[in-house]
């Protein structure tokens, strides 16, 4: 707006010598293009830039029409000069906006191949430490339970080897395809190793989280492979007070055993010490236990 205001008033200011008051005003413009880049990123300062350098030659065919004398050609090679700098300027901030937005690309990219699967698509085992580590975090901070599930799919060897490789990597990413419609937005699905899954499951407590676990299981057991059945044993742990990630996963682990050791394709749970199935009932009920205030 400033120098909009002083390119208008050196248009009523009578001028009999030369363009440079308006040429020395004028160069002060891609300042606006740059501030309008930092400020707007790429698209919208792209369009306010050019929006700009079209009002900067309105001006300027305005101010050479109003001039008092004829222009020569030291006039024509400043707005020539001008409008070629002025348009360099808006070609460089458009060249190192572009850059910046193919290195964020980039660098999202690299996180994502970091922490995903690239097979399935599901979290990685870092991924799935990290947001463990996380949910440690908030539940120390906000007191709610979480849930972990383990799960491994069973005689997943045996379709290995009757099938071939390929087809169990299938397998792999059907199961990672008809779960992501069963877990919740807050979940995180993920990929262990080999054929072991892992759900990170917020605010669950045992009896929650078994049930979700049983439904996941009745999902793998109903689901159509085309050319094998599949079925899965599931172990469930939930957070206790100095709970670990590697104690998690490690009651996880001996429930997802205990599951396979009864028959497989069912759920087990297994408890901290001095944890108990009934601790969610007795959490549901400390409300009620408290004495109003007086």
């Amino acid at each position: 707006l400033f120098l909009s205001a002083s390119l208008l008033a050196s248009l009523l200011t009578p001028q009999t010598s030369t363009l440079i008051p308006y040429a020395s005003t004028g160069y002060w413009f891609p300042v606006l293009y740059g501030l309008a880049f930092l400020m707007f990123g790429g698209p919208l300062g792209r369009l306010l830039s050019f929006a700009l350098f079209v009002v900067s030659l309105l001006l300027g065919l305005i101010y050479a029409v109003s001039s008092a004398r004829a222009l020569d050609g030291s006039d024509v090679l400043v707005l020539v000069q001008l409008y070629t700098s002025n348009g360099l300027v808006i070609l460089l901030l458009e060249g190192f906006a572009r850059l910046a937005q193919l290195q964020n690309e980039h660098a999202v990219a690299l996180e994502r191949a970091a922490y995903s699967d690239s097979l399935t698509g599901l979290g990685n085992r870092r991924l799935l430490e990290r947001e463990i580590m996380a949910e440690l975090g908030r539940v120390q901070r906000y007191g709610k339970p979480f849930a972990l599930v383990l799960f491994d799919l069973d005689h997943f060897k045996a379709v290995n080897d009757r099938y071939g490789h390929d087809a169990g990597d299938a397998v792999l990413r059907e199961v990672a395809r008809a779960l992501r419609f069963y877990v919740r937005q807050v979940d995180v699905l993920g990929r262990w190793g080999g054929e072991e899954f892992v759900l990170l499951a917020p605010e669950l407590g045992f009896a929650e989280a078994e049930s979700f676990a049983e439904r996941l299981r009745q999902v793998l057991e109903g689901h159509d492979f085309g050319f094998a059945k599949v079925t899965a044993s599931f172990g469930v742990s939930v957070y206790g007070p100095g709970d670990t990630v590697g104690a998690l996963v490690k009651r996880a682990d001996e429930a997802l055993y205990q599951a396979k050791a009864l028959g497989r394709n069912r759920v087990s749970v297994s408890l901290a010490p001095g944890q108990s199935r009934t601790d969610d009932l007795r959490r549901a009920l400390e409300p009620l236990r408290t004495p109003p205030p007086r």
